[in-house]
């Protein structure tokens, strides 16, 4: 009985070690195929035969470039909201100004003719600039999330390649 313990024993050993090589061999012959079929088992790191092995760098990027397509979606919305208040801010300005001549025309030298040709406070021209800054920035921002995005690709296809 003893016998058959050990015979066992030395069996499982020599499976245990015949699969580390062949685990090795694979990594260094096919890293990508390796690399792939660990990811999808699920796991993202590993210590096999005193090789260390990370996925993290592919993960990072998709995670990246993910984050950046939602930033780049955002700035988009804000462009947007953006040019809506600055076409409404020009519509109330000409609303105004309108107004103002009417109230001139047919009150001149009132009280209210001289509130309503009175500068407005602040001046929309003031506002319409500052959001013109804000949206050439905005705009500058999403040109730079864009070729982060179209870098972090390139760095994938890298990163696929070289394990192929």
């Amino acid at each position: 009985m003893d016998g058959l313990v050990d015979n066992i024993k030395g069996i499982v050993g020599i499976v245990r070690d015949g699969l580390i090589t062949l685990i090795l061999i694979l990594l260094l012959f096919v890293p990508a195929t390796v690399n792939r079929s660990l990811i999808r088992a699920g796991f993202v790191e590993g210590d096999i035969g005193g090789f260390k092995w990370k996925a993290t760098v592919e993960n990072n990027v998709k995670n990246n470039n993910a984050q950046l397509t939602e930033a780049a979606a955002t700035i988009d919305s804000l462009q947007k909201q953006l040019t809506t208040t600055q076409t409404a801010l020009n519509d109330s300005e000409n609303a105004r100004k309108t107004l103002a001549a009417k109230v001139t025309e047919t009150m001149p030298g009132s009280p209210a003719a001289q509130t309503a040709t009175a500068t407005a406070t602040p001046p929309i021209n003031q506002i319409i600039l500052q959001n013109s800054h804000v949206l050439r920035n905005s705009v500058a921002g999403r040109v730079n999330l864009q070729e982060r995005i179209k870098a972090n690709d390139t760095l994938l296809a890298t990163v696929k390649h070289a394990g192929q």
